[in-house]
């Protein structure tokens, strides 16, 4: 399986020190809207969730997929999706097209672009817990967040990362502030999914 996912506008650099749940979260919502939209187009909406043993006791094998997942990555008041979940032995690759506005290349000399993608790979992933929701985590879902969707149950899943730099010449609407301008981005992120191994429930991830 493969398509595109886009975002623009600030990418902030998380460290240990100061993780940006907030900021993370906010990201999280523009790839839930495409996401979800992913969901609805695509013969995604009438997976079924299958039979596995560890879930028997908990969901039918009728309910839709994303209902059942729904079930099982409760954050506070967030039911979350991911696509790429564990239990179906699936990878992901992602090849992302990184315009910021500084001078192409220096990829490796930029220490910030290392946090700057930490940032981005949380975004795309379910948080851990509802400490990772920062202030949202007491906040109701808004109307079209239930259920929620993210790329990736965990970034461990992610088996191949490519990243090409380029300038940013053109601000983002988001960027009105010198600090926005600074950590301004456009990014262009190619997803691939593919199972490591076969099962009944992620054939159809083999295909385009």
């Amino acid at each position: 399986m493969q398509f595109y996912l886009t975002y623009e506008g600030p990418l902030y650099g998380s460290s240990r020190s100061n993780t940006r749940p907030e900021h993370k979260h906010e990201i999280r919502r523009r790839f839930h809207k495409q996401l979800g939209k992913l969901w609805e187009i695509t013969w995604l909406k009438d997976m079924k969730f299958g039979s596995w043993d560890a879930y028997r006791a908990r969901i039918d094998p009728n309910t839709p997929q994303r209902d059942g997942l729904a079930q099982l990555f409760n954050r506070g008041k967030y039911r979350f999706v991911p696509l790429v979940p564990e239990y179906l032995n699936l990878t992901c690759s992602l090849d992302v097209l990184f315009l910021r506005p500084d001078p192409p290349g220096r990829l490796i000399q930029t220490a910030d672009i290392d946090a700057r993608l930490k940032t981005l790979f949380d975004a795309l992933k379910v948080p851990n817990d509802t400490d990772q929701l920062g202030k949202y985590k007491d906040q109701e879902p808004q109307l079209d967040e239930d259920p929620f969707y993210c790329l990736l149950e965990d970034d461990q899943l992610i088996t191949h990362i490519s990243v090409k730099t380029g300038i940013l010449f053109e601000p983002t609407p988001d960027a009105v502030s010198q600090n926005e301008i600074k950590n301004d981005a456009r990014l262009v992120i190619d997803v691939h999914i593919a199972p490591y191994q076969l099962l009944m429930g992620n054939i159809a991830f083999g295909g385009g």
